[in-house]
């Protein structure tokens, strides 16, 4: 499993794929995560912290185009990015998941606001860019 520093590193160097206005939520996004998890100490809450942002770099990395990581959990190699992200404004670029239905009923309420406000945010964006 990656150290968060060097999780959180390669988070943001594969955010450098991202087109610019999804690379700059995700970065605020994963460095106030991060700032906050800092002070947290339960061997629980830490696994479980690293775990799903190691989900969510594979996930991104995959959804990128992005070429297999190596046993260490460093990336290989990366596709070019314009090759990568070169139909992304033709709306063919599939970035993101659903949340599944048994995620959604366990849901904190404090969760579920942070997540409106992330949504709003993101709304937001595609308003301003048309």
């Amino acid at each position: 499993m990656n150290s968060p520093l060097k999780l959180y590193r390669q988070i943001l160097r594969a955010h450098r794929l991202l087109p610019n206005e999804f690379r700059l939520i995700g970065d605020m996004y994963v460095k106030q995560e991060f700032r906050l998890f800092k002070a947290v100490t339960n061997p629980d809450q830490l696994s479980a912290f690293n775990t799903e942002w190691n989900t969510y770099l594979k996930t991104l990395y995959l959804q990128l185009g992005a070429e297999t990581q190596s046993q260490h959990g460093e990336t290989a190699s990366f596709s070019d990015k314009s090759d990568t992200l070169g139909s992304a404004n033709q709306g063919s670029l599939k970035l993101g998941k659903n949340l599944d239905d048994e995620i959604i009923q366990t849901i904190s309420h404090d969760r579920a606001e942070q997540l409106l406000e992330l949504n709003e945010a993101v709304s937001s964006v595609y308003k301003n860019s048309e």
